[in-house]
């Protein structure tokens, strides 16, 4: 030690106090320190870098570095004051030593980092480490023995020798020169750049967050951070988040029409399957097919602005009959409370001497539809299986979507009028549910074309033919003089998705296409082709009916009518089953925010209605008032649902993704050419399986048929521990093999489901990771290329507002 000492002030003493040469080596290790975290900061966004211009890898390295360029800074300036302060740069002396100890050792870090980045996705914090249970757990040493290999800690000796060689060559650099006498002025100089680059466009960036934290600052921070988590929202702190929250927009109210006493005797209620209001005349559509919609709504009212809670027919049955914003669950409660009191529209009409019907051109089975609209008052409940239909059944070819089957919408009308007049003196309320428009969307007899996406044109014939069954329900009522006593409501149940933002059908998403619906009251005698443009939810339908028919609202209802002078501009929805994603469209806005990703993503609706430009990172402010109104919604609506549940002696499902100790079960088959498929299972980050299927069939001679593949279906299991409000879990397929073009050897890997501490994932619920290597497979979900798809769990909505206020 003696003689480094002396080595490094014969070459860096500059005048006879050698105050100069310390700050050289101080100086110069940092900057050694800074370019060494750049690089490191190159290796962790390597991957984002595909696709990018060469600005915005830049602007990448530069969002990447700056925190790591600030804390170097922070650390050169303030050493060099210590040691002016307390003498020691009068000599090289042992302040020097420890800064360049100390700069080895977050060199150290920054390589952990790096490692900790790729299988966290973040630094690691307080929550990881409390998740690691590092003091508890027996195997820790194992574990560190595990990453740290000798090959790594050859690396990490090299680096170290690497770095102390840069940082020599800088300090001598600096100390051959007169640079060292202005540190100051240099000083500043690093600040203004930080400060600079925060104003450096960041082009089309997106990446993740967690790649951009210094480590460092990080795990600082999380200290802090989650310890306000603690004491606030999940800790039970004693005031509300709801004190806290800005209040929403109130609506601006829509004139109620006159009704007089008996002048609404009957109300039809048809609701088109899938169905977003892009798809409806008169909602600003440019497919010209729901001329019966069009023809009719010129004696209604539209309301421009009405979405679905959820993505999804059950949730929005729920929400139709009784008014409620369903529990923010992956499962829906039409078979989740077989028994719970809902107080439905058909028991309040039932009790004014209606007669009650739900006519569903599928499979009332499907998530229980039948029982569900039995159970909540409704006399009469049909299916497709109830009638004959001379255009037939379109039936799904996979047996276990058979529930999913459904008879042309035209043929659901008959039985429905029979109905009718079973009792034409008395008032009724009936629910005509269409099918055809569910995916795969079956197109009726005499297709045209309308779009050369296949998929599109089949669903938009499929509209035509529901839009056909109700102008044949209308005919009728005009036929029968039943219209001027009818109320006539129109709704699609949830939107349909095309691709526009990278998804398709309806459940994966919240965006306009998903969730936005056409809303149509009809009546001739008391509306001429209004539209408003106030917001609302589906909740809202069944009020805004009682309030025409002038009877009245169950107290437990939570939606309000749309003609009420009193109610917010605003709508909460959610799909928990591509990420937990929740979010609200207040005005003109929209929020929605993805509890697995951290994503926020934020729209001005009236400027930007296909969603196209996110205005989240550009305005800040805004995004954390919206987080705040979130937050706050989100635990009110939990805690309303747990008090509704408690009401009719019923307690709340976990519908979560338990944590703690559990079992990893996977249903696993495929193909094998030269060796079987291999897999490897990620948590969170953290590996946590790995498997390979023995039993797939060999196909490097033969193509192999299916039913050998099913044969081999193969059960996984394996122990594991979940961590608490986990996110996401990810299979890895490592060894695809292929005989080439027009041979039949290949190695594939088909996964049939997922099972994580007792929740069950189906391949509907698998994103791939990999562009083009896989996708559905029959009943699997298919990996043909080495890559990746990942399962978003299921989180509750604790963990949704631990999430939005930690972010």
């Amino acid at each position: 030690m003696k003689g480094l000492k002396r080595f490094l002030r014969e070459r860096f003493a500059r005048d006879a106090e050698g105050a100069i040469g310390g700050q050289s080596i101080i100086a110069g290790t940092g900057l050694a320190l800074a370019l060494a975290l750049t690089v490191l900061r190159i290796v962790i966004l390597r991957n984002e870098f595909v696709g990018l211009s060469g600005y915005d890898r830049l602007a990448a390295v530069v969002a990447g570095s700056r925190q790591d360029w600030l804390f170097v800074l922070v650390l050169v300036v303030a050493t060099m004051v210590l040691m002016r302060i307390f003498g020691a740069a009068r000599g090289i002396g042992r302040g020097a030593i420890a800064f360049i100890v100390i700069c080895n050792i977050l060199l150290v870090w920054g390589i952990a980092n790096v490692v900790a980045v790729h299988m966290l996705g973040e630094p690691v914090t307080l929550s990881w480490i409390h998740y690691s249970d590092v003091f508890n757990a027996p195997n820790i040493f194992d574990s560190l023995l595990h990453i740290f290999s000798p090959i790594v800690a050859l690396f990490i000796i090299v680096a170290m020798l690497a770095f102390s060689l840069l940082a020599l060559l800088t300090s001598l650099l600096l100390a051959q020169t007169s640079l060292t006498r202005w540190w100051p002025v240099l000083a500043s100089l690093p600040v203004v750049a930080v400060l600079a680059s925060y104003g450096l466009p960041g082009g089309t960036l997106e990446i993740n967050s967690g790649k951009l934290l210094n480590p460092e600052i990080a795990l600082v921070r999380s200290f802090f951070s989650e310890r306000r988590l603690n004491v606030g929202l999940i800790g039970g702190g004693k005031e509300p988040l709801a004190t806290d929250a800005p209040p929403l927009k109130v609506a601006t109210p829509v004139a109620k029409p006159r009704v007089k006493p008996g002048q609404l005797r009957n109300v039809v209620l048809f609701t088109f399957e899938s169905t977003s209001a892009k798809y409806m005349e008169g909602f600003n559509s440019v497919w010209p097919v729901t001329p019966n919609v069009r023809k009719y709504s010129a004696m209604g009212i539209r309301f421009t602005n009405i979405y679905a809670h959820t993505p999804a027919s059950n949730f929005a049955l729920v929400s139709l009959v009784a008014a409620i914003v369903p529990e923010l669950s992956p499962y829906s409660m039409t078979y989740s409370y077989p028994d719970l009191d809902f107080d439905s529209i058909a028991e309040v009409l039932n009790a004014r001497g209606f007669r009650t019907a739900f006519f569903n051109s599928s499979d009332n089975r499907f998530q229980n539809q039948g029982g569900f609209m039995a159970h909540v008052g409704f006399d009469t409940v049909r299916d497709h299986r109830d009638w004959p239909c001379e255009t037939g059944i379109h039936e799904f070819g996979n047996a276990t979507h058979q529930y999913l089957n459904t008879s042309n919408d035209r043929c659901t009308v008959p039985p429905v009028i029979d109905w009718i007049q079973q009792a034409p003196n008395r008032p009724f309320f009936v629910n005509i549910k269409t099918g055809m428009t569910h995916y795969p969307y079956f197109t009726g007899e005499d297709p045209r074309t309308y779009t050369s996406d296949e998929n599109l044109n089949r669903y938009l014939n499929a509209v035509k033919v529901a839009d056909d069954a109700f102008g044949m329900v209308m005919d009728f009522l005009v036929e029968r003089d039943l219209l001027e006593s009818t109320l006539v409501i129109v709704m699609g149940d949830h939107g349909e998705a095309f691709g526009e933002h990278g998804n398709y059908v309806h459940a994966a998403a919240l965006y306009e296409e998903n969730i936005h619906i056409p809303l149509i009251f009809i009546n001739p005698n008391l509306f001429s082709g209004e539209s408003a443009d106030l917001v609302g939810g589906v909740s809202d339908i069944a009020p805004t009916a009682l309030d025409l028919l002038g009877a009245p609202v169950p107290p437990r209802w939570q939606g309000r009518s749309l003609f009420s002078s009193q109610r917010n501009d605003a709508v909460l929805f959610f799909a928990p089953w591509n990420g937990f994603q929740v979010g609200f469209r207040e005005g003109t806005k929209k929020f929605i925010f993805n509890a697995n990703s951290g994503q926020s993503q934020l729209y001005d609706i009236k400027s930007d209605p296909y969603e196209r430009n996110n205005l989240a990172d550009g305005s800040p402010e805004e995004t954390e008032r919206a987080k705040r109104i979130l937050a706050s919604w989100v635990k009110a609506q939990q805690a309303w649902i747990d008090g509704y549940l408690r009401a009719s002696g019923e307690e709340a499902l976990q519908a979560y993704q338990p944590s703690g100790e559990g079992e990893l079960v996977i249903f696993a088959t495929g193909t094998s050419f030269k060796t079987p498929p291999k897999a490897e299972v990620v948590l969170d980050g953290l590996t946590v399986a790995r498997f390979e299927v023995a039993a797939a069939p060999a196909n490097a001679e033969r193509a192999i048929p299916d039913a050998e593949v099913d044969a081999a279906v193969t059960t996984f299991r394996f122990p594991v521990t979940v961590p608490e409000c986990a996110k996401r879990l990810e299979i890895r397929f490592l060894n695809d093999e292929w005989a080439g073009e027009g041979k039949t050897g290949d190695t594939d890997l088909y996964i049939r489901a997922v099972e994580l501490a007792g929740h069950r994932y189906g391949p509907e619920r698998y994103t791939l990771a990999t562009d083009r290597a896989g996708g559905p497979r029959r009943d699997y979900f298919a990996l043909w290329r080495t890559g990746s798809f990942w399962i978003d769990l299921d989180v509750g909505p604790e963990c949704v507002t631990r999430n939005l206020v930690s972010d």
